[in-house]
């Protein structure tokens, strides 16, 4: 374990998400943002084990950056969404993320964040799944929420803290997984590593419905 982290400089961030910095900003932790290659992804192969995918991209990136920054701690995440065993990335266009979310209409379907805290000495990778149910919508519906480009940059082709909340009915387990960050779950890892932080009185959604 290592203690008493609270140095802005040693405590990396391996991401250039928005969703990501705002939610561990949050916690008041002092971190410094150092994006991964963005073309690291596509080094994997989208099928298989779609948990232990999520852990090795995470892995893959938080170990691309502690190349860089050896004194460090890094932390990664990265998130993908399954339905039906299939793995549905970003959309490629507007059409691909109408037909996505086609498919996820009415239906169930799983989010998981692999995400790994890394030391040149230590390293920690879990994962986290939520389900999310998805109310029954028609082609109208989803036309309207592509275009508040949303989408595009977004795996399933929707983003739950904006106007897609509003195509979820049911979330089981961690609504910040959904976002692709579960933040809990990684102020739990990242205690482990000496960064601790006190999270009772902030307001982190859990398991709800819409």
């Amino acid at each position: 374990m290592i203690n008493n982290i609270h140095d802005k400089s040693s405590f990396v961030l391996a991401s250039s998400s928005p969703r990501r910095i705002s939610l561990l900003s949050q916690t008041k932790i002092e971190f410094k943002v150092v994006p991964p290659d963005s073309s690291l992804e596509e080094r994997f192969c989208k099928t298989g084990n779609s948990n232990e995918l999520a852990m090795q991209i995470a892995k893959a990136k938080a170990s691309s950056i502690l190349e860089k920054f050896p004194e460090s701690i890094v932390l990664a995440a990265d998130t993908i969404v399954v339905k039906d065993e299939e793995i549905l990335g970003k959309p490629k266009d507007l059409e691909d993320a109408f037909n996505m979310i086609k498919s996820l209409s009415g239906e169930r379907h799983h989010v998981i964040t692999g995400f790994a805290v890394m030391t040149s000495k230590y390293q920690k990778i879990e994962n986290v799944v939520t389900e999310v149910e998805f109310r029954k919508l028609n082609s109208v519906e989803i036309n309207e929420y592509i275009l508040e480009n949303e989408s595009l940059d977004k795996a399933g082709g929707y983003a739950i803290q904006g106007k897609g909340y509003f195509l979820v009915d049911k979330i089981n387990g961690s609504y910040t997984n959904v976002i692709g960050f579960p933040i809990k779950e990684i102020l739990k890892v990242l205690k482990e590593f000496g960064i601790s932080q006190n999270v009772d009185n902030m307001e982190f959604p859990n398991a709800s419905s819409r």
